[in-house]
């Protein structure tokens, strides 16, 4: 009897030693960015780590700049819009883009929000993303109008060296400024020689302005030419500061997401990416130390909003702690994750590498879909919406 109940006592005390390893396991598992599932269609990731109580913001304004990595950003966006039937701000009068650029947002250039009918101004409002070209300082007070309540406000920037040389080739801008050179890095070195030579062959084509501070330009709208006042400069980044949320870099693109998931408590899953549009070369690398330094003084302007949302992004990163870094390893574990199981692969065309999946599920065709294919399906469905609505109103 006395070694019958030994033996119940040692099988009790190995059942709790190993319920408590479980219970030690699942909590390490359930908090450690370590761990990525396998994708499926019956199984989603962990969160790497604990949640905060949110509510996902509904309601995005991605002022979409040039050779940033924009395209990258807004088929985030757009996918997530159609996905949970959202109302997107967009130029009727630009199609197959969607984009402002220089024109000023009206109503009678949107289309309107679904279950609104065409000129029904007074209810052209609650808009829930806006993810095209538009310059943001002469627009604000109608997108506030326009949007949801509460607007999270938000545009990228990159090195500007990159993105110089990425607009200066991508827009040719050594053809348009006839630039002499047989290589690439000799029409670099060419105009940086003697720039306001160039610049004043420019004209007024359509990108011009891409070829002196454009992302200034894009997002402010001031004159290219703003280094001389560098008082305005720094003043109107201050401004900036004040209405934008979140700036992110292309430079460090998986950070960026991650902070941007925790601003619009959106999961993990919703932000997952190919890089879109990418160029085959990347010139930069290969130029002198003097040719990035004349494209720094050259594009001054973008060189300080540059470097201030720089050193914002690490402050706000030094604030968060450690917890991000395991926040970013899990993600790009699970961009890589994806990337494998979709069997993403980069084609190069004539101008840019683009993604395709060799898996043919939706999941994985829905990563690698061009913008454009999210674009149409939402100018159709609210256009589409609009005449359904004309229709019944006739035969009523």
């Amino acid at each position: 009897m006395e070694q019958k109940y030994q033996q119940f006592l040692a099988l009790a005390l190995t059942c709790v030693v190993m319920l408590a390893y479980h219970s030690l396991t699942v909590e390490k598992y359930s908090t450690s960015n370590r761990d990525v599932m396998t994708p499926s269609k019956t199984r989603t990731y962990p969160q790497p780590v604990l949640q905060r109580k949110c509510v996902p913001v509904n309601s995005v304004v991605f002022i979409k700049t040039h050779k940033t990595g924009g395209t990258t950003i807004s088929s985030i966006l757009n996918k997530y819009g159609e996905r949970h039937n959202m109302s997107f701000i967009a130029n009727k009068r630009d199609p197959t883009r969607g984009h402002f650029r220089f024109v000023l947002v009206e109503n009678k250039t949107i289309l309107p929000p679904l279950g609104v009918s065409e000129k029904d101004y007074k209810n052209y409002k609650n808009y829930n993303l806006m993810t095209f070209h538009i310059i943001f300082l002469k627009n604000e007070a109608k997108l506030k109008q326009l949007m949801s309540p509460e607007p999270r406000f938000i545009t990228i920037l990159r090195d500007p060296i990159k993105q110089w040389e990425s607009a200066f080739f991508f827009f040719k801008g050594y053809a348009t400024m006839k630039v002499p050179g047989k290589t690439p890095i000799q029409k670099v070195d060419n105009f940086m020689k003697r720039p306001l030579k160039y610049w004043s062959k420019k004209g007024k084509g359509l990108f011009t302005w891409q070829f002196r501070n454009g992302q200034w330009v894009d997002i402010l709208g001031s004159s290219s030419s703003v280094n001389d006042n560098m008082t305005h400069v720094k003043e109107l980044i201050e401004e900036l500061d004040k209405k934008v949320h979140f700036v992110l870099l292309t430079d460090y693109i998986d950070e960026s997401l991650v902070l941007l998931k925790r601003l619009l408590c959106w999961e993990f899953e919703d932000l997952l990416y190919v890089k879109m549009n990418q160029r085959p070369s990347d010139l930069s690398a290969v130029m002198s130390e003097d040719q990035r330094e004349k494209i720094r003084k050259w594009n001054k302007a973008d060189m300080l909003l540059y470097d201030h949302y720089n050193r914002t992004l690490w402050r706000k990163i030094a604030d968060i702690g450690p917890s991000f870094y395991k926040d970013v390893d899990a993600f790009q574990k699970m961009l890589d994750n994806y990337g494998r199981w979709c069997n993403i692969t980069m084609v190069t065309n004539k101008i840019r590498k683009v993604p395709v999946a060799r898996n043919s599920s939706d999941l994985c065709q829905r990563l690698v879909a061009d913008r454009t294919k999210y674009l149409r399906k939402m100018m159709e469905r609210q256009t589409n919406q609009t005449k359904l609505s004309q229709n019944a109103t006739q035969t009523a």
